[in-house]
């Protein structure tokens, strides 16, 4: 039980706007050098989204699940919006099949425990989850917006 008390959704928050821009970055850079494989940052993006909730919150509650697919849907509409999700003609029932992969790769890695000690899931008691979310949000964009704004910069 000890470790539960540790979950924290501040730190989660914490995590995904930290890493929301690197990750749009890693992505926009991919894009540029290889731009036939910048599709396959769709799924892998919510991988890496939700493995940054874990290890920034040791979270196993569904609200965890819920900032890292609410991020990641920011994250993918972002690189949608700005063009270096995917190299042009590609057909959109493609990237909404990767997009549905990556959503669904997102609860499936946070749902295995990474605790030694086999406690159940807790739903987090201790955090403002109706100030978490929006947080979370905020720094996703904030920290995407950055990130684009780089590339766009490094571009010319």
């Amino acid at each position: 039980m000890p470790a539960l008390v540790r979950q924290q959704g501040l730190k989660a928050v914490l995590g995904v706007s930290l890493w929301s821009g690197p990750i749009c970055l890693l992505w926009g850079v991919l894009y540029y050098f290889k731009p036939a494989l910048a599709g396959i940052m769709i799924p892998l993006s919510g991988v890496l989204l939700a493995l940054v909730v874990r290890s920034f919150s040791r979270a196993l509650g569904g609200r965890f699940t819920a900032l890292a697919c609410q991020s990641y849907l920011v994250l993918v509409l972002m690189a949608l919006r700005f063009g270096f999700a995917v190299q042009a003609p590609v057909q959109w029932a493609l990237v909404m099949i990767l997009g549905l992969i990556g959503l669904g790769l997102v609860p499936f890695t946070l749902r295995r425990d990474l605790l030694d000690d086999g406690a159940a899931p807790s739903s987090g008691q201790g955090d403002k989850w109706y100030l978490v979310l929006p947080l979370g949000l905020f720094g996703t964009l904030l920290s995407c917006y950055l990130a684009v704004q780089l590339l766009a910069l490094s571009q010319g």
